[in-house]
């Protein structure tokens, strides 16, 4: 992701933004420092920062608005699903057009969400025993291009 700082001359303090439109100010305060440390004031509560791929148990891949704005990805409408059966790893590449063989995001307030049963059904993956929250990796496949992949575990009791 591409973060972009503007410093407000005349203040102390500091646009940061993501390349989505979205920014947030970050206040320094400049007495700190003679202690060793050089902090900066955290302005952002309510903002989404936690990148995650969700597998639900009613069979659909959800990604949390912290993955949308870590990546870029808000002007994406659909994507294409890879499975490696080995590596029990789903590859998602997201696009911004539909093309032959994609699926429609469905667009949400706080991230993005896609139907996947078939896909899960042609795999034989069981969204019930591998459902939960994971973090992605992103990938630059010399073929597919970049690629955010998840790699399936099995749900243990308790774990979300």
């Amino acid at each position: 992701m591409l973060w972009t700082l503007d410093i407000l001359k005349k203040t102390s303090k500091l646009k940061v933004g993501c390349g989505r439109g979205l920014q947030t100010n970050v206040k320094i305060n400049k007495t700190m420092g003679n202690n060793g440390y050089n902090f900066e004031e955290f302005t952002s509560f309510g903002s989404k920062f936690s990148s995650r791929i969700s597998l639900g148990t009613s069979g659909g891949f959800g990604f949390s608005s912290g993955f949308y704005n870590r990546y870029n990805l808000k002007d994406s409408v659909a994507l294409k699903l890879f499975y490696d059966k080995d590596k029990m790893a789903v590859a998602f590449k997201f696009l911004k057009s539909v093309e032959n063989g994609s699926v429609k995001l469905k667009q949400r307030e706080i991230g993005g969400y896609v139907a996947a049963r078939s896909f899960l059904g042609k795999y034989g993956i069981d969204c019930i025993k591998y459902a939960g929250r994971y973090d992605p990796k992103e990938v630059m496949d010399d073929n597919l291009g970049k690629m955010y992949v998840i790699e399936l575990k099995e749900k243990k009791d308790g774990q979300s």
